[in-house]
């Protein structure tokens, strides 16, 4: 096994196109490799600092894909701009984790419980790619084929995340699990919405859900259903609960069986209701 250790993205390229596989923080990959008899080479991105930049571009935050979950944490460019990913970052494992895990290996990893990717899919993040003699970008959406499947192809790398602003929008964040820290979400909620200009409705939201399906779930007809509702109201948040719970295709595991997260999707709505009342007030 060869191991590089490259200091820019095109040196990584370079090393990726003869089938070495990249390694951001190596929190999952790392567990992957202790299990598997290959022994591949490996690509260690630890050392590109221009994937590690948070910068803002037009009506984009631009995040490289090797900032850390605790450089998120400690940006203040996030926590004013997008807030939503701040909260998000926070939930990701503990402080080791946070220091080591990156925001595109945790993309990359695909799994539908990952802390961050269902708050990127609320966010309608783009992820932008790149190989040696190529580049394109893809919404996060298209790119998570399934359970530890990517869009990615041979001698590829993500290479940075895109993330629209919207002004004015206000986020919610909720992780459930088996403890409080240092656990695999049983199920996750992440919402941006834009209230009203009095502040007592809802007038645009966007959420998805985590650990409820293959990849993360957006109910289009759930937003539609909480869109235009006050928040003094129960029923509209109730009735996109239903629709919620119908939607959403989790399974059963050691965390949690399929009905009880079934339910959890279907309080969902009611929950970021309780929320953003709090916050109003």
């Amino acid at each position: 096994m060869t191991v590089y250790s490259p200091i820019t993205v095109g040196e990584a390229l370079e090393c990726l196109s003869d089938g070495a596989v990249p390694m951001a923080g190596g929190t999952d990959l790392s567990l992957r490799l202790r299990s598997s008899e290959k022994r591949p080479d490996l690509v260690l991105l630890d050392r590109i600092e221009s994937m590690k930049w948070i910068s803002l571009g037009g009506n984009y935050l631009a995040l490289g894909a090797c900032a850390t979950w605790q450089r998120v944490i400690d940006s203040p460019l996030i926590d004013d701009e997008v807030p939503l990913l701040a909260m998000a970052a926070s939930s990701v494992g503990g402080p080791a984790l946070r220091h080591m895990g990156t925001v595109g290996g945790n993309i990359c990893t695909g799994s539908p419980g990952a802390d961050g990717l269902c708050s990127l899919w609320a966010l309608g993040a783009e992820v932008c790619i790149r190989s040696v003699d190529s580049a394109r970008s893809l919404p996060i959406d298209d790119f998570i084929l399934g359970p530890g499947k990517t869009a990615l192809k041979p001698g590829e790398l993500l290479t940075e995340i895109l993330v629209p602003l919207r002004p004015g929008w206000r986020p919610f964040f909720r992780k459930d699990g088996l403890r409080r820290a240092m656990a695999i979400s049983v199920g996750s909620c992440a919402a941006i919405w834009r209230p009203s200009e009095d502040g007592g409705s809802v007038e645009d939201i966007r959420m998805a859900l985590g650990s409820m399906g293959p990849v993360p779930v957006r109910s289009l007809r759930t937003e539609a259903a909480m869109a235009g509702a006050s928040l003094s109201d129960e029923g509209p948040f109730r009735s996109a609960g239903d629709i919620l719970s119908s939607e959403v295709e989790p399974v059963d595991d050691i965390r949690a069986s399929r009905a009880y997260r079934v339910e959890l999707a279907r309080n969902y709505p009611m929950i970021f209701r309780s929320s953003a009342v709090v916050v109003d007030v």
